[in-house]
């Protein structure tokens, strides 16, 4: 068993039921081979695909055999739920990036996550002294 990291970019133009649903039959097509998930949400795309500038992100670290690649392929390939997928070969479980942690690391070693609850904290304190 080898581990990779899929890449999902789902319509947008689905409902969240419907993107819901899609992510839950996913996830029982791959069963307990999903190691890790990062649900990324709604983003925007740098250029647009299909006309939509904005994608449903959601990203698994699996582990699965080589040969049973070419069934996702396959499978994401005629889905027209799935706008664009990746499948990529991942050494071990710490190459996979957890988009919100990597986030919220990066705001903590910029010192940004502090600023943003004190500036919301002041907005709060000068529209209490408005009222």
């Amino acid at each position: 068993m080898r581990l990779y990291e899929l890449v999902l970019l789902i319509n947008p133009s689905f409902s969240k039921d419907k993107i819901d649903s899609k992510i839950d039959d996913i996830e029982e097509m791959l069963g307990t081979k999903i190691k890790e998930k990062d649900d990324m949400g709604m983003l925007d795309l740098y250029h647009p695909i299909n006309w939509y500038s904005k994608s449903y992100f959601v990203s698994y670290l699996i582990e699965w055999e080589g040969k049973d690649v070419d069934f996702l392929k396959k499978k994401f390939r005629i889905d027209d739920s799935v706008l664009r997928y990746g499948i990529y070969k991942r050494e071990s479980k710490e190459d996979f990036i957890n988009y919100k942690k990597a986030n919220k690391k990066l705001k903590k070693e910029l010192g940004l996550e502090n600023k943003q609850e004190d500036e919301s904290k002041k907005e709060e304190k000068e529209a209490d002294d408005e009222s």
